[in-house]
């Protein structure tokens, strides 16, 4: 007996140590997937932190010296922290829902070491609570990741501001620590609207989908013919090439960010944030934007693709990347993206030479919303010609 309670202690002991490598490999690749997504939200804490510095330091000067109105000090910095709040939101939500389209890829995983499949219909109920478990790890791992980006991005704006100023009283520490508890504050805020965020994305992204099916020749066309080569259409083109590819592929239901959970916790306060513990089409059209935009990210790191893919990540979150228009040489209207909404001045003649016919949009519309699974989530989105700004 004592013999067989020491081979059964050393095969637990193996098991334990193969399984935790296991776990750790895993682990370590969902990192690398998310890895490009925590980087740019790391960028954009810095920024947004030394702006909220600079915002601060000309609110107190103004006070000190009399020089000027506290108005005028905030309307100075206003634009410009602006633009480094949303730079900062659209950031945070890449990267959570970056994770939770890989969520599938981690459950597959993590069914292979621990032999629990993740699904929250059949299970049994002691299943079920090995499942939250797993979804629990899956949220940490999140939280983990925003926390570091965050905390670093804090750090290194930190580093720039004392490399930058010869003397850091108390004062100035103080309001460190004040500019750091309103960037994690906002953290958190953020993560509360980001459900309704991806029902945006998730509208956004049917519409990008339905233009991609009725202008893929015209996308392919342009490929073919250099214009992504030769960068006239930069990532754009490839974004959209990318779509019209799976164009006629039918979208799957998926859960939300929580892994059907029902709740995630907040990064920083740890407050409980609900989620609709269901698998439905706003997850799954938001899983697929995700997984294509991922793929051009990568392939476009740096540069003018970089700059074009973040303006469209920003505009998927509010009223879409497309507009209707005329096109040269041809009647009626038709659909194309809006150059605008990819952080273009003026309007791009590449973008109506892919146009689709309005109808033809309408109809490749009608017919991908037939194919989205019965939970009505996401209403198809029509376009009413000519003002249709894409919203």
């Amino acid at each position: 007996m004592n013999k067989n309670k020491i081979v059964a202690q050393t095969e637990v002991r193996d098991l334990a140590k193969s399984a935790n490598a296991e776990i750790t490999k895993t682990r370590s690749y969902m990192a690398k997937l998310r890895r490009e997504a925590a980087k740019d939200l790391t960028d954009a804490t810095t920024k947004l932190y030394l702006k909220l510095n600079q915002d601060q330091q000309e609110q107190t000067a103004a006070l000190a010296k009399l020089t000027t109105t506290l108005e005028t000090a905030k309307a100075s910095t206003a634009a410009a922290l602006k633009k480094a709040e949303d730079t900062f939101t659209t950031k945070f939500e890449i990267i959570v829902d970056t994770e939770a389209a890989n969520h599938k890829k981690y459950e597959a995983e993590l069914e292979k070491i621990t032999g629990v499949a993740h699904n929250w219909k059949v299970s049994s109920a002691k299943e079920r609570e090995l499942i939250k478990m797993e979804a629990k790890v899956m949220n940490n791992d999140l939280n983990k990741a925003i926390v570091r980006a965050i905390t670093l991005g804090e750090a290194k704006a930190k580093s720039v501001l004392e490399h930058s100023t010869s003397n850091i009283d108390s004062v100035q520490r103080a309001l460190s620590q004040e500019i750091a508890e309103q960037v994690e504050a906002m953290a958190d805020n953020v993560l509360k609207t980001v459900r309704s965020n991806r029902a945006k994305i998730a509208q956004n992204f049917l519409s990008v989908k339905g233009y991609s099916a009725a202008a893929k020749d015209e996308i392919e066309g342009m490929i073919q013919k250099g214009g992504l080569s030769k960068g006239a259409l930069s990532s754009i083109g490839d974004f959209l090439y990318a779509v019209s590819i799976v164009s006629d592929v039918k979208t799957k239901p998926s859960e939300g960010i929580a892994a059907g959970s029902g709740a995630i916790s907040a990064p920083f306060s740890g407050d409980l944030i609900p989620e609709v513990p269901e698998i439905n089409k706003v997850n799954g059209l938001v899983d697929e934007y995700m997984s294509i935009y991922s793929q051009c990210q990568m392939r476009w790191p740096y540069g003018l693709g970089k700059y074009l893919l973040e303006k469209l990540s920003h505009s998927m979150t509010k009223d879409g990347v497309l507009t209707v228009g005329a096109k040269e040489g041809k009647d009626g209207q038709f659909v194309y993206m809006s150059a605008k909404a990819v952080g273009l001045s003026s309007k791009m003649a590449l973008f109506s030479d892919i146009g689709a016919r309005v109808h033809h949009y309408q109809d490749a519309l009608a017919k991908l919303s037939a194919k989205l699974p019965k939970k009505a989530i996401v209403e198809p989105l029509s376009v009413a010609p000519p003002e249709w700004q894409g919203n």
